[in-house]
């Protein structure tokens, strides 16, 4: 290589460099005007502060809500069913039936369409 290819080199690698330069403070102004204009990150806050963004805390001036309450007839449909439930239970461990449905023994999760069936 030739001295003047050399100094051609380490010019073109100065300039690279001072270029990065620029194009780093540039990234680091833009993440600075990010954090002040309350954009927050994703993943989980740093350690010491708190972000609650969207908690549902009440709004001022707002009423408060009402809990969702059971009427005595959605209680006494639920607890009949439960009773039923665990009464074929014991009787498929007692050996009442020798074809035990399989998917009768697991539990059963009680889902909205079960529930507005039963109000």
């Amino acid at each position: 290589m030739s001295v003047s290819e050399e100094k051609l080199l380490v010019l073109a690698l100065a300039q690279l460099e001072n270029q990065k330069r620029t194009i780093d403070a540039e990234i680091a102004e833009l993440r600075e005007k990010l954090r002040s204009a309350g954009v927050s990150r994703r993943g989980r806050p740093p350690q010491g502060k708190v972000f609650i963004e969207n908690a549902s805390a009440p709004q001022p001036g707002a009423a408060p809500r009402s809990r969702r309450r059971m009427s005595e007839a959605q209680r006494a449909a639920i607890s009949e069913k439960l009773n039923q439930r665990w009464a074929e239970r014991k009787q498929l461990a007692a050996g009442g039936q020798n074809s035990a449905d399989p998917d009768k023994m697991k539990p059963r999760l009680i889902k909205k369409a079960s529930a507005a069936q039963i109000s």
